[in-house]
């Protein structure tokens, strides 16, 4: 338990016609200010955990701050401010629990 962090199991997001199942999971006791503070509406709203979108930053291919951000945009149909406040985090260094 990294930082008093706790991760949840809130529920399971089925893809496609129901043959793809993932499980989504929140982290309690996200920071209520910095990039953090967006973790839980980010999760929310598009289904993933922080930890999933970090293995997709990792494996996009793109090393620029920018170009993440412009392709989980345009791939992934992320909010510009979702997509900035990820990339930040997850290239300062920071790793989901």
């Amino acid at each position: 338990m990294e930082g008093g962090n706790r991760t949840i199991i809130i529920g399971v997001v089925t893809f496609g016609k129901g043959e793809e199942k993932s499980k989504f999971m929140a982290t309690s006791n996200w920071p209520k200010l910095g990039p953090a503070s967006y973790f839980p509406s980010i999760e929310k709203k598009y289904g993933k955990s922080i930890a999933d979108w970090q293995a997709i930053i990792h494996t996009c291919g793109k090393q620029k701050h920018m170009e993440i951000v412009t392709y989980l945009k345009s791939e992934h149909a992320m909010g510009h401010g979702h997509a900035n406040a990820l990339v930040g985090w997850t290239l300062a260094g920071n790793h989901a629990g």
